[in-house]
C-alpha cells in the first residue's frame, strides 16, 4: 500500500514497529503535529478510495450487443449474480447508450434485489427508488455510464439474487454484452418476472467500498496510542 510505506517512512521518528519512542529532538508541539498528522491521514486512508468492482460484467467483458428499453412499470431486467464468498455490495454502475445526464432527480431509478427461484427471479429482496451520484462516458465512445450507492447488502456465499436497474417513468436504454454468463437477461413487465430474453447479459457492474489493509488499521492505533502517551505526559507535567 503506497500511503502506508510512506507513512511509516515518515513517522520513523516517533513510531518503530508499533512502540512508540519519542524523538528527544523535537519539542511538544512537534510531537503534537506528528500525531495529529497520523491520525488525519490514518482516517484519509480508511475513509478515501474509489470503490471496488467486485462483480464485473462492464463494457471490457464482451461485445456490445445493444441496447433494450427498460424503463420501471413496462419492460425492465435483470440479471444473475453469485459470490464465492460472502460479499457486501453498496454500489452500482449502470451502462447505456443513451444520454440520461439530464435525469438528476433523487428518485430517478428503481434497483431491485431478488431472491433466486430455480433459476429465475424469485421474491424482492431490496429495492429503492434512486438517483445517480455520476454520469459520464466510458472507454467505449457509444457506451455511458451511472454510477449509484445504496445501503450495504449482503450477498451470501454461492447464493444466486438477482440484480436490476431501471428508469421510473422513462426509457433508460440498458445495454447488454455478449457474453460473460449465458447471453441471457431476465424480462419483467413491471414487477412482474416474464422470461429468459437472450439478447445478451445484463450489462452492469456490483462494486463496494474498499477494505482497508492491516497496516492502514495499525497506523490508526498508532496515533491514537500517541495521542494518549502525549495526554499523560501533560498530565504528569502539570502534577
Amino acid at each position: 500500500m503506497v500511503y502506508g510505506d510512506h507513512f511509516l517512512r515518515d513517522l520513523n521518528t516517533v513510531v518503530q514497529f508499533g512502540i512508540f519512542k519519542i524523538d528527544p529532538g523535537s519539542g511538544m508541539k512537534t510531537l503534537l503535529k506528528s500525531v495529529f498528522f497520523s491520525l488525519a491521514l490514518s482516517t484519509v486512508v480508511v475513509s478515501a478510495g474509489a470503490q471496488t468492482v467486485v462483480w464485473d460484467q462492464g463494457p471490457t467483458t464482451g461485445v456490445f450487443a445493444g441496447s433494450w428499453v427498460n424503463y420501471t412499470s413496462g419492460q425492465n431486467f435483470a440479471d444473475s449474480v453469485r459470490f464465492t464468498n460472502d460479499t457486501f455490495v453498496d454500489g452500482l454502475n449502470y451502462f447505456t447508450d443513451f444520454d440520461l445526464s439530464s435525469k438528476t432527480s433523487a428518485y430517478a431509478f428503481h434497483l431491485k434485489i431478488l431472491s433466486d427461484n430455480s433459476g429465475t427471479p424469485g421474491s424482492v429482496l431490496f429495492q429503492s427508488d434512486l438517483g445517480f451520484t455520476s454520469f459520464g462516458t466510458t472507454n467505449n465512445a457509444r457506451i455511458k455510464v451511472a454510477t449509484f450507492s445504496f445501503a450495504p447488502q449482503l450477498f451470501a456465499a454461492n447464493a444466486t439474487y438477482w440484480v436490476g436497474l431501471s428508469g421510473n417513468g422513462f426509457e433508460a436504454a440498458q445495454a447488454s454484452v455478449q457474453m460473460p454468463q449465458d447471453g441471457k437477461m431476465a424480462q419483467f413487465s413491471g414487477s412482474a418476472y416474464s422470461h429468459m430474453a437472450g439478447v445478451g447479459d445484463q450489462m452492469f457492474q456490483l462494486t463496494a467500498a474498499p477494505v482497508p489493509e492491516p497496516e492502514t488499521y495499525a497506523m490508526l492505533l498508532a496515533g491514537l496510542g500517541l495521542l494518549g502517551a502525549v495526554a499523560k505526559r501533560r498530565k504528569v507535567q502539570q502534577a
